[in-house]
């Protein structure tokens, strides 16, 4: 009798657990510079040590924030770092990428408006990319939460590392990342030296203001995008080109 109602409470905390359905969470975006420029130097030309990236500083931070409900985010970005002193004749001008992101996640779709350099771009209508997430046994810790890894390669060439919580059952996160069984508290582009990560989360807390999809006055469908960046990217290493154009894509 004694098992049997311990049973029955089991299930009935198990029935009621609480799963928050709104929130805000900060997020860190770092570039490490030096890493990210040393890769990209051209062979032959200016090296990582000549003039070009020897005041470069070691990391580029930018804070991001999402804000959620239960079926739409909105990830814009805070105040951005000075780069304009940057060469993008040889660093990779995916480094002064700012998006921000309307997204539903369990309809896969978004609108995202894209900012690089002097140019501003509005996808519209876009899709959140279908991710082929493959989730490991490896966990970590983020900001208290219990986070599983999942890995996947984007585009054929880029690999993605990300760490979600199930604690809260949103499926996006920073940037246009989603498809995971719950919110995403980090991602890492190890081949590129590109990490999202929280650094605090609020939940119930309701929005500031109504979340609506950004604005922009060009608009482009995703494949015009790539066409027109693949022609006005000024590179002059066709490696680098291809890097930039699906970084910004991302």
């Amino acid at each position: 009798m004694i098992i049997g109602l311990l049973a029955g409470n089991t299930r009935l905390e198990a029935q009621y657990t609480y799963f928050p359905e709104k929130g805000t969470v900060t997020y860190e975006k770092k570039i490490n510079l030096h890493a990210f420029s040393r890769k990209n130097s051209s062979p032959g030309g200016r090296g990582f040590s000549g003039d070009v990236f020897s005041s470069l500083p070691h990391f580029i931070t930018s804070p991001y924030t999402l804000v959620f409900n239960r079926s739409v985010s909105l990830y814009s970005p805070g105040k951005a770092e000075d780069i304009s002193f940057l060469d993008y004749a040889y660093i990779n001008p995916a480094v002064a990428l700012r998006n921000t992101v309307y997204a539903e996640p369990e309809k896969g779709s978004a609108v995202v408006r894209k900012e690089f350099m002097a140019d501003e771009v509005l996808l519209k209508p876009d899709t959140l990319h279908k991710i082929r997430w493959k989730i490991t046994p490896e966990t970590r810790d983020i900001l208290g939460y219990t986070c599983r890894r999942a890995n996947a390669l984007l585009m054929d060439s880029i690999y993605v590392v990300a760490f979600y919580t199930d604690e809260i059952p949103f499926r996006g996160g920073p940037e246009c990342f989603s498809g995971l069984p719950g919110l995403i508290l980090g991602v890492a582009l190890p081949h590129h030296n590109i990490t999202w990560f929280a650094t605090e989360v609020k939940m119930d807390m309701a929005p500031a203001a109504q979340l609506v999809p950004p604005t922009g006055r060009k608009v482009r469908s995703r494949k015009e995008l790539r066409e027109y960046l693949k022609k006005n990217l000024a590179l002059r290493n066709e490696a680098l080109l291809r890097e930039a154009v699906d970084l910004i894509m991302l």
